[in-house]
């Protein structure tokens, strides 16, 4: 393979070389945060240029009553892993997690459990490198807005933080291991399901789980994995098999 291609680093400001480059590709691949992914795509490029964009996407977790009365330690530790990988900045890492139940009793029980898998996957597995100012603030920012609309479950630092409350929809991130526990509602997660979605981590009764999975990808989500493997990265992703993007097709007839 190593006959086959060459690679090229090009600086950031280095806007010629860009042009020229982007120009000239068969094929652009953009992967990242929408300023990336912007800063890509605004590079002249030929009208056959095959674009694949990888861009910014928000994942989250569904999980049931059932799953949680039979194995309730285990769901909470495969969360904390998905959601402390990579910090929250990769975009199968999950930032909500509804919880199918009408009873507030199990989704305070989770809500503990998952906090003390939070901290035993920073203290054991993975920890948690030192946050900037700007990101530090932020989470003190959010921490202090739901101490007063709902609960915080945090460590002593600024390492982990659940937050638990009734709001619809999906959470705004903050990225940094900061995720909210909130109760499932079929209208506040498929109304706000759209493209940007991308994982949906499912723990539910099995009887339930195509029906549910049909539902609410529809609108919008691309793979729908088992809790602790949200970030194993597989094919399709997005929505698409990149090879396929890649590869010219050709017909021929007898």
């Amino acid at each position: 393979m190593l006959e086959c291609f060459e690679v090229l680093y090009i600086e950031q400001n280095d806007e010629k070389n860009q042009k020229i480059l982007s120009d000239s590709a068969d094929i652009r691949v953009a992967w990242g945060g929408a300023d990336a992914i912007k800063s890509i795509t605004a590079l002249p490029k030929s009208p056959f240029t095959e674009d694949i964009i990888y861009g910014p996407k928000y994942s989250y977790a569904i999980i049931d009553e059932k799953s949680i009365q039979k194995q309730q330690t285990q769901i909470a530790q495969k969360i904390a892993l998905d959601v402390s990988t990579f910090d929250q900045y990769a975009c199968s890492s999950p930032h909500t997690v509804f919880v199918k139940t009408k009873d507030p009793k199990i989704i305070s029980s989770f809500s503990d459990a998952l906090s003390q898998a939070m901290d035993d996957v920073e203290r054991i597995l993975l920890p948690k490198q030192k946050e900037t100012e700007e990101k530090s603030k932020e989470i003190i920012s959010t921490r202090s807005e739901y101490e007063i609309k709902g609960k915080v479950i945090s460590s002593k630092n600024l390492n982990w933080t659940v937050i638990v409350s009734d709001e619809e929809g999906l959470a705004q991130p903050t990225f940094s291991r900061v995720i909210h526990v909130r109760p499932f509602k079929d209208n506040n997660v498929i109304l706000n399901d759209n493209r940007k979605i991308q994982s949906i981590g499912l723990s539910v009764d099995d009887a339930d789980r195509f029906q549910l999975i049909d539902k609410i990808t529809f609108f919008g989500g691309n793979r729908c994995p088992s809790l602790g493997k949200m970030s194993f990265f597989d094919s399709p992703w997005d929505g698409m098999f990149g090879m396929d993007r890649m590869v010219r097709w050709i017909t021929t007839y007898k």
